[in-house]
């Protein structure tokens, strides 16, 4: 990936991101893929520094004033009970808790087929 980069406008994030793309001998996996990734932000964020702006108007400006965050089981919780993890959830600043497949707790694996038995 290195020898498809050097040299090249660092602003033409598309050319590299399709050169390189298409110059890998395999078909690229996962982890090439990802690597990748890493690369084209990088080359986003150099091109925001070098104009002084935020990435996010360079990819159109931003959409909305605030993102909702929440918490899937809240591991800072010490709670026993799952309402008992949601309030303390929300009394932290959190505005919504969502509970995984486990329970929420985040620890235990969730087990399709115990949990799909009839009783």
């Amino acid at each position: 990936m290195r020898q498809m980069m050097i040299g090249q406008d660092p602003f033409q994030i598309e050319r590299i991101w399709q050169n390189v793309y298409r110059g890998m001998f395999y078909p690229p996996g996962r982890e090439k893929l990802h690597a990748l990734g890493a690369l084209e932000m990088a080359l986003w964020d150099l091109k925001g520094k070098a104009l002084g702006v935020p990435v996010y108007d360079l990819l159109g400006g931003a959409t909305c004033e605030f993102i909702d965050c929440y918490a899937t089981g809240f591991a800072a919780s010490k709670a026993k009970t799952e309402e008992e993890r949601a309030q303390d959830c929300i009394a932290a600043g959190l505005r919504a808790y969502r509970i995984g497949p486990t329970g929420g707790d985040g620890e235990s694996r969730f087990d399709f087929y115990e949990n799909a038995k009839d009783d």
